[in-house]
């Protein structure tokens, strides 16, 4: 593993944020096991060993943390000289290459020049140096700041449930895109720019509405509770009462 630099902007982020802590300190991860083109092996087994290994379980399983990677476009894969490879798209961006290293040549081959990764996220107004072997990534990204405008696309209900799958997470995709299809893919009174935001945003309502009870749920524990600070009452003999 090497050493790299990370910068205060990275906890500002805030679409990195919306990973889990396990998916962002896998990130990092792949930055001191990448060459100085921001590429390393997609090996999940050595990745494990060498980033978490302390953790086991499905939050820090790498095997389920490269595809969360991969479709938030932080990592692309790709293969060559029969392997498989992941590449930082970013990489340049946030790391200052120097020494012996920057003199020699990468340790992996270079990623082809019109991979695109799936979803290139911002720089957050760091340097804008660009991969020496790729073409300007995310053509038509405006959060790159190439100056264009993403077209937005409406989802399917399978690609909302397979999106949401891959962050460990569950959501009732179909009345997902019924609701938003109704509404005409609008929130408040703005159009949709991304509806993987709005589903992560989704999942959070419903998970905090099954956090916390109903109006009827907390009046009845209310009652519940006065009752039992109540004391009992006496009962009198009132037979002997002329």
């Amino acid at each position: 593993m090497r050493i790299r630099s990370i910068k205060p902007e990275f906890f500002e982020d805030e679409e990195l944020a919306e990973l889990t802590p396990h998916a962002r300190l896998f990130f990092i991860g792949t930055w001191m096991m990448a060459d100085k083109n921001g590429v390393l092996e997609n090996r999940p087994k050595l990745l494990q060993a060498r980033i978490f290994p302390y953790e086991s379980g499905a939050t820090a399983d790498v095997s389920r943390l490269i595809p969360t990677l991969v479709s938030g476009g932080y990592l692309a894969s790709f293969d060559a000289d029969g392997k498989s490879y992941l590449w930082i798209p970013t990489f340049h961006r946030h790391q200052r290459i120097t020494g012996k290293e920057a003199q020699g040549g990468g340790r992996y081959p270079e990623p082809p020049n019109d991979l695109q990764p799936v979803k290139q996220r911002g720089n957050n107004g760091e340097t804008s140096e660009k991969h020496p072997g790729a073409q300007e990534q995310g053509a038509g990204n405006r959060e790159q700041g190439t100056g264009s405008r993403v077209r937005f696309t409406a989802p399917t209900a399978s690609e909302v449930r397979e999106y949401m799958d891959s962050r460990n997470e569950s959501i009732d995709a179909d009345r997902f895109v019924d609701f938003y299809s109704s509404k005409g893919w609008v929130v408040g009174k703005t159009k949709m720019k991304d509806w993987k935001a709005a589903a992560r945003g989704w999942y959070r309502r419903d998970k905090d509405r099954q956090a916390q009870p109903t109006t009827g749920s907390r009046k009845r524990l209310a009652c519940e509770e006065q009752d039992a600070q109540w004391p009992e009452p006496e009962v009198f003999d009132v037979s002997n009462v002329p």
